[in-house]
């Protein structure tokens, strides 16, 4: 198996281990669960510290996110857009929370410190998807605020459950229509 494949399916084995264990985790228990040697899972990363960065390092990546935000078609409406972007945001953060979460218990900050920037980084894009909406413009509030409330509200429900952070949980369409409407029905409020 050449050198690329074989990273990557030792951190693929690593994340759910990690999510568990924390740095708790052992390279052995990462290069079984991969099926492979444990010398092997050292060669390749140099080290459990080496691996658990990496690892850190795939889970935040955005290449996916932005994949699914690029569906957001910019002709669409604001409510549109905003569900797509709750579908790309809950997704990702079923992988990242479980394993940062998990990583919160150790000493090592840096995995936190990431998880910020990749967050600020995911809160531009969706202010992008936002900012590109046909009726944007009948925003109250910058595109960047309205961004950066959505993402809290999937950031705060996914940390509420953690571990088990299952996208189909968080029902885009009413939690969509409440960000934007709110939650009361038209014409109760006097």
């Amino acid at each position: 198996m050449p050198a690329v494949d074989r990273r990557r399916v030792v951190i693929e084995a690593a994340l759910p281990l990690i999510a568990h264990h924390g740095e708790a985790v052992t390279i052995q228990q990462i290069a079984q669960a991969a099926g492979v040697a444990t010398g092997t899972a050292f060669r390749v990363f140099g080290g459990k510290a080496a691996l658990i960065d990496a690892a850190v390092e795939h889970v935040l990546d955005l290449t996916v996110v932005d994949e699914r935000l690029a569906a957001a078609d910019k002709r669409r409406g604001l409510e549109d857009r905003l569900e797509v972007a709750g579908d790309a945001i809950g997704r990702h953060l079923a992988g990242v929370l479980p394993v940062v979460s998990a990583l919160d218990q150790g000493a090592n900050a840096d995995p936190q410190r990431r998880f910020a920037q990749s967050m600020e980084a995911l809160i531009a894009r969706v202010a992008t998807v936002v900012a590109g909406a046909a009726d944007a413009s009948l925003l109250r509030h910058p595109p960047e605020l309205v961004a950066r409330v959505y993402v809290g509200l999937y950031l705060a429900e996914g940390y509420g459950r953690r571990r088990h952070a299952d996208p189909a949980v968080f029902p885009l369409g009413p939690v969509t229509d409440m960000f934007l409407h709110g939650a009361l029905a038209p014409g109760t409020v006097e």
